[in-house]
Order: structure tokens, then C-alpha cells, then sequence
């Protein structure tokens, strides 16, 4: 007499495109047809409800796995959301590794860049169904698990308030997302490996999208014949001066409007400071750097021309008329336009060979090293990093490789090596 055949596990196989990867399937762990019925049915209320959560359970080995048995019973008492809260405090939650990336860059970021991360964060957690209160407490949370690469993309591509990405604003929102997912896979490998289980998660669905590629413009500077007739024009009127710190001092605009007189604007000792404050009209350096900028003679000519005309307040350099206070955006930027106007300059963003007022940062770099000065002490007269001015002005620097290699000769010998060497 043969022995009974033992019956086939049963196998849930469902395949569906809001699936994560458009397929669902595990052991029924089951040999009768009824109650393989009864789970795959309740795998697909998983799937009406949006569940990916729970489905990521029912597969994943370790001591959290879900059996098919508790999830027939959740669903059919109606109570789906028992089983989520089963998981635990464990579970990769996108908004908390969001506020630990904002913790991050606000303890050793500038405020600037806190601000860009708080701005891509709001989007992310908008697509993805994050919620909070006004206060900043998450009310709801989504497992990052469940989130796909295919809706990382859709975050990407789908256009905003109806307009399309700008290649730098999807670059940047891409970096940040990529921190925010790696801060959530480095929390779950380290719980796997302090409980002895798989991680949850190894790889970083951002890695596998290529954001848009950002064409770097040229950099536009005016020549010193052009900057010098350009400043001639504006004499007599309060927009020289605050050109001139553009284009003598290398000055952004933030720095400029809120240059202060007699403490920013130093003219006995011939000295601008660029510095933070805080107070009334409190003010942050972009890079947290406060620096001191020399001034040139004819810089320090036109700013001391620009007092004696009464256009310096007593509290600030530049100002509106009437007025004692940082000069306003609208504004510093009618009094550049103006100025540009003033020299027949063409000026704007719409183009690429266009000039704005930091294009009087960069001319104040690019002469710099044009005349041969260390891309070092640009640096530190501008307050950015030596490798930024090399990679920005390098390409300006004098590259006579013979008169370099000549200039070993040209070194006077001293009266010691003469010795030696009669």
C-alpha cells in the first residue's frame, strides 16, 4: 500500500502596478483551499487599503513577521490598523528621519541652507502624505519602505503649481532626499544588526534617478575700462557708492545693503567688515564668516564722496532717502538696474550674457586673478574657499608655464651661496 501524497503549500500571487514592483507573493501557509481563499482575500483588503506597510511584514523574516492567520482576522474584524501599530516604534517613519536631517543642517549648516532643507522637506511630505499639526507634530507618518522608486521619480517629474521643475531646484531637492532616505537606512542597519535580523532596508531608492542636469553658466564680468566708465556715470547719486562695493570690495548685495556707517564702513582706516548682528534689522553672513575687505584708494575716494553728499545715514551706509534703515530689495535692485541703465550695460537674467549686481563680485574675483593674485587671498578677501575660486576663476589665472620656470633665475644669490661655491 503507497503512502498518502502530502498536499502542496498553497501560494498567494497577486500582481497589481500599485504593487512595489507590480507583483505581490508569498507561502499561504496553508494546505486547504478554503482558508487559502480566506488570505488571499485579506492580502488583497491589504492591497485596497494601501497597506504596503503591513505586506512588507508578511514577508519579512525575523521576529516582526506577519502571519497570514492574525492579518484574515484583523480584516475581518475591520481593524487593519491593529496590525500597524503592532509594529512598533521600529518602523521607518519619513518624517521622523526628515527632522532629524533638519536637526543636522540647522546645528552645522548656515540659516540660508536650514531654510532650503525646511522648504524640500514641506514638498516631500506633502507628495508622500505626511501630516502635522501647526505646531510642527507628525499626526501621521509613512513608512519609507513603501515608498517606491517610481514615486520618488513622480516627485520629481510631476510638474509643481503647474509649471515644471527648474533643473537646480530638482537637483537640490533630489540631494536632500537622498539624505533623508540614507538617514533612515543607516537607523535600520543598525537595529538589524544590534537585534541579529535583516534590515529592512539597504538601498537608497534615490540612487537609481538621475535628476536634471544643470548647464553651469559662464561667468560674466565687466572689464576695468567698463567697470571704471560705468562708475564715472553714476557720479553725484548714492547708486556709485553702492555699486562700487560690488566691484571694488567684492560685496554681494545682502552684504552691501546692510553695511553700517562708522562700524561696517571703517574710512580712516580705509576698511570694510562684513559681520553678522543681532538686534533690530539682525543679520547673518551667508557663510557664517565675517571677514575684512581693504579698501582701494579709489573705492575709498567714492565712499567717502558719498558722505559728503549726505547720502550715508547716520545707523546705515545705504539707504532710501528719508529713511535710516537697510536699504529695501525692491529698492537695491531699481538702483542697480538703474545704474546699468545709466552705463548702456545690458542687464537681467533672461539672458545668459547679461549682468545683475553680483556680476561686481565676480569682476572684483576675475581682475583679481587675472593680475596674478594667490586664488588664496581671493578667497579669503571674498570669504569663500580656495577650491571654489579655483574652480570658479582658474581658468582666468596667467598660465605662462616659461616665465614661471624662468623665475628660478632670476632670484638674487646670496653671499653665502657664493662662498660655497667659489
Amino acid at each position: 500500500m503507497s503512502a498518502r501524497r502530502r498536499r502542496p503549500t498553497l501560494k498567494v500571487d497577486i500582481r497589481d502596478q500599485r504593487l512595489p514592483g507590480g507583483r505581490f507573493t508569498c507561502s499561504a501557509r496553508t494546505t486547504s483551499a478554503p482558508e487559502f481563499r480566506r488570505r488571499e482575500a485579506a492580502v488583497r483588503a491589504l492591497i485596497e487599503a494601501g497597506a504596503y506597510d503591513i505586506l512588507a511584514r508578511i514577508t519579512t523574516p525575523g521576529p516582526r513577521r506577519l502571519h497570514l492567520s492574525d492579518v484574515v482576522i484583523a480584516v475581518a474584524a475591520g481593524d487593519i490598523g491593529s496590525l500597524r501599530i503592532s509594529c512598533g516604534p521600529s518602523l521607518l517613519m519619513l518624517g521622523q528621519s526628515i527632522d532629524r536631517l533638519k536637526q543636522r543642517k540647522e546645528a552645522t549648516r548656515a540659516a540660508g541652507t536650514a531654510t532650503k532643507v525646511s522648504g524640500v522637506a514641506k514638498h516631500i511630505e506633502s507628495f508622500f502624505g505626511v501630516v502635522r499639526t501647526r505646531a510642527g507634530t507628525i499626526i501621521e507618518d509613512v513608512d519609507i519602505t513603501t515608498i517606491t522608486t517610481r514615486q520618488c521619480e513622480e516627485f520629481l517629474t510631476v510638474p509643481r503649481d503647474g509649471a515644471p521643475w527648474a533643473p537646480r531646484t530638482q537637483v537640490v531637492a533630489h540631494a536632500y532626499a537622498m539624505q533623508v532616505w540614507a538617514i533612515a537606512i543607516g537607523d535600520e542597519m543598525e537595529a538589524a544588526e544590534r537585534e541579529n535580523r535583516r534590515a529592512r532596508m539597504r538601498t537608497n531608492p534615490w540612487a537609481k534617478i538621475d535628476p536634471a542636469r544643470v548647464v553651469p553658466t559662464r561667468v560674466i564680468f565687466l572689464t576695468e575700462p567698463e567697470r571704471d566708465a560705468m562708475l564715472a556715470r553714476l557720479a553725484g547719486t548714492p547708486m556709485r557708492a553702492f555699486m562700487a562695493v560690488g566691484y571694488l570690495a567684492g560685496l554681494r548685495i545682502g552684504e552691501a545693503i546692510h553695511l553700517r556707517t562708522d562700524i561696517d564702513v571703517d574710512l580712516p582706516a580705509g576698511q570694510l567688515r562684513v559681520q553678522s548682528r543681532p538686534g533690530e534689522y539682525a543679520w547673518t553672513t551667508k557663510t557664517k564668516r565675517n571677514r575684512d575687505v581693504p579698501m582701494s584708494a579709489s573705492l575709498r575716494a567714492i565712499l567717502m564722496e558719498h558722505v559728503r553728499l549726505g547720502f550715508a545715514g547716520d545707523r546705515y551706509f545705504f539707504r532710501a532717502p528719508g529713511r535710516d534703515r537697510p536699504l529695501g530689495s525692491t529698492t537695491a535692485w531699481h538702483w542697480w538696474v538703474a545704474a546699468y541703465d545709466a552705463a548702456g550695460i545690458k542687464h537681467g537674467r533672461a539672458e545668459i550674457d547679461a549682468v545683475v549686481y553680483h556680476t561686481g563680485r565676480h569682476s572684483f574675483a576675475s581682475l583679481l586673478v587675472q593680475a596674478g593674485v594667490s586664488p588664496m587671498i581671493v578667497a579669503e578677501l571674498m570669504g569663500i574657499r580656495f577650491e571654489e575660486v579655483i574652480a570658479t576663476y582658474g581658468h582666468l589665472a596667467p598660465h605662462n608655464l616659461a616665465d614661471a620656470v624662468a623665475k628660478l633665475e632670476s632670484r638674487p644669490v646670496s653671499n653665502e651661496s657664493s662662498t660655497n661655491g667659489s
